[in-house]
């Protein structure tokens, strides 16, 4: 007989290891069902997008250019040549960037700042105040990270429109002076549309939610547009043309128009783009859903890029590129013309990009900032 401690021991052993069998058949159970689910999508994408991974297999990222820095690797096909003009580190986790070109607009600790990106930004760094912009000490930055801070600001020229508290304000950045402000009822986000016409979204729990147009004179003086009725909630919006805009909250999607339509999305998601009429939202391990807008009124998913990342950003380049951010340091550059895919390859994640005219700003998350320069290369390798 064994002794009775030891006979406990097997036990003990036997029932862990069953638990691990079934464990086992569990996720293998996952793994076909989401294999299966993966299969029927791909069926349904006509092929219009390539499946893309963070995997090292040479047939997926089809490596044909590799450019490695200190810290980035470049791999890829050859459609684009990225160079590395500059970086910047703050000592402070930096977040929501946008660029006119000539100035950064970022914020830390939910304070918006904007400065000139030429070898050190220390010495020409501006916090926006209600009535003014004032120089800053960089150094004084405080590394406390807060709850999510939700982009309140977009650039209009030489100007920068911002949310403070109550009230949309516009600044002139050379001069460092307020132009002008508009007081809402609770405005939470602003949106710039292609067409460079800005609208803000109002919230309020105990009235109706509302998107308004912000109009400009040639002064800068700031008045008020159209308003539509608009959900609770909203994450993130965009115009797709002059009757329609777009919405996600965190578990949906909608179209804005003469009525309000509404679906849900199976993943928590991160960020709405729109470019050339098609419609794309990135979430949470859910890769990069593709919509079309189906009859004026309701949103069609069309296609699905499956990554195993979560996506942070997107962002349109040289009219048919994507750049899109994702975690494990990973962006992805699609060029929708011709099917293919490049990778750059960071240390950190890139949580957010700017991008004017051919110059891409990449934010990592300690607040590393590198400025590429592209160029396109007429030579595209073609669509297999």
């Amino acid at each position: 007989m064994l002794p009775e401690d030891f006979k406990k021991v097997i036990d003990q052993a036997a029932e862990e290891y069953q638990a691990l069998v079934e464990e086992n058949a569990r996720l293998k159970f996952n793994n076909d069902k989401l294999r299966e689910e993966l299969t029927k999508v791909t069926k349904l994408s006509n092929n219009r997008f390539q499946y893309v991974s963070d995997t090292n297999n040479s047939s997926t990222i089809c490596k044909q250019v590799t450019v490695r820095g200190s810290d980035y690797t470049i791999e890829g096909k050859s459609f684009l040549r990225l160079t590395l003009l500059d970086r910047l580190q703050y000592k402070a986790p930096i977040s929501n960037i946008k660029t006119n070109g000539d100035f950064l607009a970022f914020s830390c600790n939910k304070k918006i700042f904007v400065g000139k990106f030429a070898n050190s930004m220390a010495n020409n760094t501006l916090l926006l105040e209600k009535n003014k912009c004032v120089p800053y000490d960089v150094s004084l930055m405080k590394y406390d990270l807060v709850e999510y801070f939700p982009r309140v600001f977009e650039w209009w020229n030489e100007h920068l429109l911002c949310i403070f508290n109550n009230e949309v304000v516009l600044y002139d950045v050379i001069s460092q002076k307020k132009i002008d402000s508009l007081v809402f009822d609770k405005p939470k986000l602003l949106c710039k549309s292609t067409e460079n016409r800005f609208f803000v979204y109002v919230r309020d729990e105990s009235k109706k939610s509302m998107i308004v147009e912000i109009l400009f004179d040639k002064n800068g003086r700031l008045s008020t547009g159209k308003e539509v009725d608009a959900p609770k909630n909203i994450k993130s919006f965009q115009q797709y043309n002059e009757e329609i805009f777009i919405f996600i909250t965190s578990y949906s999607i909608g179209i804005i128009s003469n009525q309000i339509y509404e679906t849900k999305t199976m993943h928590r998601n991160n960020v709405l783009f729109i470019h050339k009429n098609t419609v794309y939202i990135g979430g949470v391990s859910s890769g990069l859903k593709v919509f079309l807008v189906n009859n004026q009124v309701n949103l069609e998913q069309v296609d699905i890029i499956r990554f195993s990342k979560n996506i942070f950003s997107i962002n349109s380049y040289m009219q048919n590129l994507l750049f899109i951010s994702c975690s494990g340091g990973l962006t992805y550059i699609y060029n929708t013309d011709i099917n293919n895919t490049m990778l750059i390859r960071t240390n950190e994640n890139v949580i957010d990009m700017a991008i004017y005219d051919q110059t891409v700003f990449m934010l990592e998350a300690s607040g590393h900032v590198k400025k590429f320069y592209g160029t396109e290369l007429r030579s595209n390798p073609k669509k297999d």
